[in-house]
């Protein structure tokens, strides 16, 4: 008996080295189809159902070897379980991002994805020549080469966290973004994660003269923005980037106390009128910064939407493809 136990003993703690092992794999590798894991442990729950068994068999203590094979078949179960929802590597979030040509600085955040036990960091975004180092936001005059986890952590889950990259860069490098086909986030290991992202300047030359008078939104994704017009307009279409097409609907349209929808257009209105413009949105995967708005022969008049994409892993995997 102490030495049937003793085998037993052994079995589990060698079992257990096993599938520790896979459970803490090293990032980056090819990740197979979940279907596999839990394969794995079919396989290896008949071999410790057979191993049980004959235990059994050559009379070791039934109880201690039941009890033991339930426990070694309950850690293969959780080890599947737990691989199948592992990041074969970081996943960068998408982002549509319009920056605001007005300025001479921009700073970007890219958020991006990691399983909890891979601790490396972005360190440097690559675009072409363009090399802009990560920073944090708490020190954004400082050169700051490495985030170290987990400081820019912005939302978690029970298997990933979410952390952000933040960069500055000039409105050249900016425009060096823009036009580059690949754009890199580089860990601090050397890997890259490749990035979608949707960059571009506003075209304040295309918008009517406004001054902004209040905005407000809700978490459901109703907004509503408020101008004072400096000039006379005639709007007679709504102004949506390709990229939010079927995730926004403007609602109503409210000029001076009178309430209009886009099927109304076209509409006129005058200098110094109050125009209320309420919309919806949709939630996304990807974070924005973009422009939408209504549009006329004199130009726009524009809303900003600024959202974060929701932390969804399958969505976010889904629109996370290349930027080439």
């Amino acid at each position: 008996m102490p030495k049937m136990m003793a085998v037993g003993a052994v079995y589990f703690i060698t079992g257990q080295e096993k599938v520790f092992q896979l459970a803490t794999f090293q990032q980056g590798i090819v990740k197979v189809a979940p279907t596999f894991y839990w394969l794995c442990a079919i396989g290896l729950s008949l071999l410790t159902a057979f191993v049980v068994t004959t235990a059994i068999r050559r009379g070791a203590d039934k109880k201690f070897v039941l009890t033991l094979g339930f426990i070694v078949l309950l850690l293969f179960g959780n080890s599947a379980f737990y691989l199948q929802n592992q990041l074969a590597q970081p996943i960068t979030v998408p982002l549509a991002y319009d920056f605001y040509s007005g300025n001479e600085r921009h700073d970007l955040t890219i958020h991006y994805v990691t399983n909890k036990n891979d601790h490396r960091a972005v360190h440097y975004l690559q675009a072409g020549e363009v090399t802009l180092f990560a920073r944090y936001y708490e020190q954004p005059a400082q050169e700051q080469s490495l985030f170290y986890y987990p400081a820019d952590v912005t939302e978690q889950g029970r298997y990933q966290l979410m952390r952000s990259a933040y960069f500055s860069g000039n409105k050249d490098e900016m425009q060096k973004l823009i036009n580059s086909d690949t754009i890199y986030l580089v860990l601090d290991d050397g890997d890259k994660l490749s990035t979608n992202l949707q960059l571009d300047f506003d075209r304040p030359a295309d918008e009517v003269a406004y001054s902004f008078v209040s905005s407000s939104g809700s978490n459901n994704g109703n907004q509503t923005a408020m101008f004072r017009m400096m000039q006379d307009a005639v709007f007679d279409e709504v102004f949506i980037p390709e990229i939010l097409q079927g995730s926004i609907e403007f609602k109503e349209i409210d000029v001076n106390g009178k309430t209009y929808t886009t099927e109304d257009f076209p509409i006129t209105v005058k200098q110094d009128q109050l125009i209320s413009i309420s919309l919806q949105s949709k939630a996304v995967a990807l974070d924005l910064q973009k422009m939408v708005g209504i549009s006329g022969p004199e130009g726009v008049l524009p809303i900003w939407i600024l959202r974060e994409a929701p932390f969804d892993i399958d969505k976010i995997t889904e629109g996370s493809l290349p930027h080439d």
